[in-house]
């Protein structure tokens, strides 16, 4: 028969198990692109599988902070637009019915590697929202269409415009989503991945994960593959030969930035190359962290900031957390 403290015991080690199975359990679902929303697994699925990066953008979660407001008179999208590019986006919005701050909700985009020397990545967008897409089709006809070639592809009608440094074509995929690419054949491409034709960056298990990561921790996230030219910054020779270590050391790297009225909260998750161990990357992370807090000249807001910089090893990756009142951000771009 059991003693009362061996109950005891065997009471808490089982809720502890509990505990840790729990925590497994949860660990995993955040990793599983299941636990994403129907949006961004959509937007996966048109993305190409050899995407370097994948990133989106919540625009409504953005408007919750004055700083990160992207349409209106404050709006970081919007605000700049002056005289004819004034005129156009009021035409625009006036024959179209669309209202960017209701109406637009999502964005997505993924970088594709384009051979050659000094080529830029390739870019693909999905973006989400609430169309008309025969106000927006007689739009770009009417408006556009002499600047624009159209060809209809699977029962949708791909528009495309070449230009000297790089074109663009675009097509209303459906009433929430339109997509945008450099070239009809991407567009095509992602038309037909759309359908369930050809593979997506949602058939790479290990991006997928990494993606699923982040989308989970914030607002705006992205996830990208170190560049293989990638160098460390330039500086004395002690920051380089940290940055430098640093850089060796990681393979690949996702984000998010969770939005709030009056703060901005960073979680990064960090990816060690092979050969490296999450220990050693996160030891190699907080003295970077360590080199930056001692430089000369830094503000106390600034060193503030870095004193709070969370890094923890979550299995095999490192993740690095922070996070700051409006103010801190608006003092950064004072500066």
């Amino acid at each position: 028969m059991k003693t009362p403290r061996l109950r005891r015991n065997a009471s808490l080690a089982l809720t502890l198990l509990l505990i840790a199975g729990l925590s497994a359990c949860d660990a995993e679902l955040q990793d599983s692109p299941e636990a994403m929303s129907l949006t961004a697994r959509g937007a996966t699925e048109v993305m190409p599988e050899d995407a370097i990066a994948v990133g989106m953008i919540d625009l409504k979660s953005l408007a919750a902070n004055p700083l990160t407001t992207p349409f209106g008179e404050a709006g970081f999208f919007t605000s700049h637009l002056q005289g004819e590019a004034r005129a156009r986006f009021d035409d625009f919005t006036a024959a179209t019915g669309l209202d960017p701050e209701t109406d637009l909700s999502e964005v997505y985009a993924g970088l594709v590697a384009v051979e050659g020397q000094n080529q830029h990545p390739a870019v693909n967008f999905a973006i989400y929202g609430t169309f008309d897409r025969e106000a927006l089709q007689n739009f770009v006809e009417s408006r556009l269409g002499s600047d624009l070639t159209q060809r209809d592809y699977a029962g949708v009608t791909v528009f495309e415009k070449a230009g000297e440094h790089g074109g663009i074509a675009f097509a209303l995929a459906s009433d929430q989503m339109i997509v945008a690419a450099s070239g009809y054949q991407d567009v095509t491409a992602m038309l037909d991945r759309l359908q369930g034709q050809g593979t997506s960056i949602a058939d790479n298990k290990d991006m997928m994960a990494r993606i699923a990561r982040a989308a989970a921790a914030g607002d705006v996230w992205g996830v990208a593959l170190k560049p293989s030219e990638m160098t460390a910054p330039s500086g004395s020779e002690a920051i380089e030969n940290q940055l430098g270590r640093l850089v060796t050391a990681v393979q690949a790297a996702g984000g998010a930035l969770d939005v709030q009225p009056a703060s901005m909260a960073t979680t990064m998750q960090i990816y060690p190359s092979d050969g490296v161990s999450a220990d050693d990357l996160a030891s190699l992370v907080r003295g970077a962290i360590a080199m930056a807090r001692a430089q000369d000249g830094l503000d106390d807001d600034k060193r503030s900031m870095l004193d709070d910089v969370k890094v923890a090893v979550e299995r095999d990756y490192v993740t690095v957390r922070f996070e700051a009142p409006n103010a801190f951000f608006e003092s950064m771009a004072k500066n």
